[in-house]
């Protein structure tokens, strides 16, 4: 074919012309993304660990008991006690900020003081850094990823529970890849996922 623009026929076949890949880009945001380490930090500052005890029968001394001392079974038993260590999921709330999570802003308030949370980050395409002395908000501006956001939070490789405020207004390709990060985590035991609709 000399001319890109006008195929050829031969013998009255349709030809196959390459379409273009389009690849999808994820959309950027104007705030200044969360650093690794950084967020890493915040969850190692909200890890909490609970000890509690492990009864084990001893069944050893358990049958000695019975049997030297002539005792009933269930009274002669003996136990062994193991401490054990546990690591809580650490709760995180995570709120979409994107432009049109504008006309929720009223009822985000309310949504955050019915839930006790450890940790409060902001997203649009990235969590982003967001500190304030008062109850507000940061400006709701752009587009939203919801799965960067998620991805990241699942890379820390920590024990979690996610409650992600959002309107859920993401490309179909975004909340696919979504669908299937949070299908992995909740496999995989890493944590639990839940998202509210406003």
């Amino acid at each position: 074919m000399k001319d890109d623009k006008k195929p050829i026929f031969f013998h009255n076949r349709t030809p196959v012309i390459p379409q273009k890949e389009e690849k999808f880009q994820q959309p950027t945001s104007i705030r200044k993304p969360l650093s690794d380490e950084k967020l890493k930090s915040l969850i190692d500052k909200h890890k909490s660990t609970r000890y509690r005890y492990i009864r084990k029968l001893n069944l050893k001394q358990t049958l000695l008991t019975h049997l030297a001392y002539n005792q009933n079974f269930e009274e002669s038993m003996k136990y062994n006690l193991f401490e054990s260590t546990r690591e809580e999921p650490i709760d995180i709330m995570l709120i979409d900020t994107s432009y049109s999570m504008k006309r929720h802003s009223k009822s985000l308030l309310d949504k955050i003081e019915q839930l006790s949370i450890d940790l409060v980050l902001y997203h649009d395409c990235d969590i982003f850094e967001y500190q304030s002395k008062k109850q507000d908000f940061p400006p709701f501006s752009g587009g939203t990823s919801l799965y960067r956001p998620i991805k990241r939070l699942e890379q820390i490789n920590e024990p979690m529970t996610i409650y992600h405020l959002t309107d859920e207004e993401c490309s179909p390709h975004d909340r696919m890849k979504t669908e299937e990060l949070v299908r992995k985590m909740i496999v995989s035991g890493k944590g639990y996922y839940r998202v509210d609709i406003n």
